[in-house]
């Protein structure tokens, strides 16, 4: 209990920057889209996103729980209990496996701060987290001698957080093998069909309930084909911006890599009780490896999922150099010294780092807490933000015009078409948002999104089809600039701009 009161507090101080500076891009979309299926939206169809229906379900629970916290505050909730209970999963493991002590407690405080870490988490309120949560006991329960019932619930939990996450594909599936193989040789067969049953039964449950409420295809074009164009419209723009945060992740990481090397090398000898979840762990490492150069773009959030199999192979080899440390030999000295170079490197890396990632998102919440503000005295109604601020819909508490709380989905190509833009410009045509903010530049003229009224640089990361022209048109001759506020210019709409 002490361990895990620690664990909590640690997360909580890793996160606690997210409840100031306010929601990354992602986590404003879950946060809102959670919002929406309480007022009987449907995902998808009602409120579009491209990520599996866990997440927006999650979201949902988190509001109508812990509604009175705030939109984002009740999904950050939900990273805290995540990030505590990776480390709680990674020290549950170890002590099945004979580790304890401060090798275990510092693997296990490693593990959740590399989960909570702001340039990983980005302050909380992504799916990684959760989903990586259930896959991490997913692999305590697989790291025994399974049985049937066991073998379901395995493939339940990580099922499940297929429905949050694809990242934790690679991890699942190496936890399902482990299961197996743990399990009876003579009841493998049947164990085999427990984990699937379990493995298929919450997408399954999912299918079944996005067919009945009528967004099923619209989910498989959103969770499928977006992804597919998302990552050919990348082009050279994924590995430019993905390769420095690569690079930035591995320096921050670098505290659990060192040790975690030493625990896959010891973990390795033949007759090692541990062997067979070492070697899952560097298996779910490498797994998630190619999942990365797969996807053709790097997102630190990524890693995040790694927590847990870095955490463990980190307290096997911590607990292997514990053995071996004796004082004054020169190979205490070496490793004492490796352990403390590789802290400071990854402290350094952390702190520069996370203040790099909180800048922007600090500076875009001051604009929106500036524009909410003043949309308090401006007619009210539905809003449409141009650009990829949809947290500004909740802050305001004004509802989207259209389907989409943020724009890139519009302008990726490969995906947006004429018709969608035809749907988008008939719904706004039909009913007319009362304001339209202009989020999509640090100021009128600066470098940004696709233009609205005023001329900009165009800045993006490949996303920047641009068929918007009968959207520009149709605002221009209906709406009139009523105010700029923190660069953002706001548009009333002509007939209820009032005195």
């Amino acid at each position: 209990m002490a361990l895990i009161a620690l664990l909590l507090l640690l997360a909580a101080a890793m996160l606690a920057p997210g409840l100031v500076v306010g929601p990354s891009l992602d986590a404003a979309v879950f946060s809102h889209i959670g919002g929406r299926l309480l007022e009987g939206v449907a995902p998808y169809v009602g409120t579009w996103d491209h990520k599996p229906p866990g997440i927006y379900l999650a979201s949902a629970a988190a509001h109508a729980v812990l509604g009175w916290l705030g939109p984002f505050p009740a999904n950050w909730v939900l990273s805290l209990a995540s990030s505590t209970g990776i480390g709680a999963a990674v020290a549950t493991v170890l002590l099945r496996l004979e580790v304890g002590g401060w090798p275990r407690s510092l693997a296990a405080v490693g593990a959740t701060i590399l989960a909570s870490h702001y340039l990983l988490a980005l302050g909380g309120g992504l799916t990684e987290p959760l989903a990586t949560l259930l896959v991490a006991w997913a692999l305590v329960l697989a790291g025994q001698p399974t049985t049937g019932r066991l073998l379901a619930w395995i493939g339940i939990l990580v099922g499940v957080s297929a429905l949050l996450s694809f990242q934790l594909l690679p991890g699942g599936f190496v936890v399902l093998a482990l299961a197996l193989v743990q399990s009876p040789a003579e009841a493998r067969r049947s164990g085999a069909g427990a984990l699937t049953l379990g493995f298929a039964a919450p997408l399954a449950v999912a299918a079944i309930w996005l067919s009945a409420i009528g967004a099923l295809p619209a989910a498989l074009d959103a969770i499928i084909t977006y992804p597919v164009a998302y990552r050919a419209s990348s082009g050279d723009y994924g590995a430019a911006l993905g390769a420095p945060v690569a690079a930035w992740t591995v320096l921050v990481s670098v505290f659990l890599v060192a040790p975690a090397l030493f625990g896959a090398t010891s973990a390795a000898r033949a007759h090692n009780p541990s062997r067979g979840v070492a070697v899952a762990s560097v298996l779910w490492i490498g797994a998630s490896l190619v999942l990365f150069v797969l996807q053709g773009r790097f997102y630190a959030h990524y890693a995040i999922p790694l927590a847990v199999p870095l955490g463990v192979l980190s307290g096997l080899g911590l607990d292997g150099m514990r053995e071996s440390l004796s004082p004054g030999r020169a190979r205490t000295l070496i490793l004492v010294f490796v352990l403390t170079a590789t802290l400071l490197v990854s402290v350094v890396a952390g702190v520069i780092s996370g203040a790099m990632q909180i800048a922007p998102v600090a500076d875009a919440h001051a604009r929106i807490e500036a524009v909410a503000h003043r949309l308090r005295y401006l007619p009210p109604g539905s809003m449409l933000v141009w650009g990829n601020q949809p947290a500004l819909y909740d802050l305001a508490d004004r509802a989207p015009a259209t389907v989409y709380s943020y724009l890139y989905p519009l302008t990726t190509p490969g995906y947006s078409t004429p018709a969608m833009i035809g749907a988008v410009a008939r719904a706004i045509l039909l009913h007319p948002p009362a304001v339209i903010v202009d989020a999509g530049s640090t100021a009128p003229g600066q470098p940004g999104f696709l233009r609205l009224l005023i001329d900009r640089p165009v800045a993006t990361d490949g996303r920047n089809l641009d068929l918007l022209e009968s959207l520009r048109v149709f605002i221009a001759a209906q709406y009139h600039l009523a105010a700029t506020v923190a660069g953002w210019p706001i548009y009333v709409l002509r007939e209820v701009s009032g005195p």
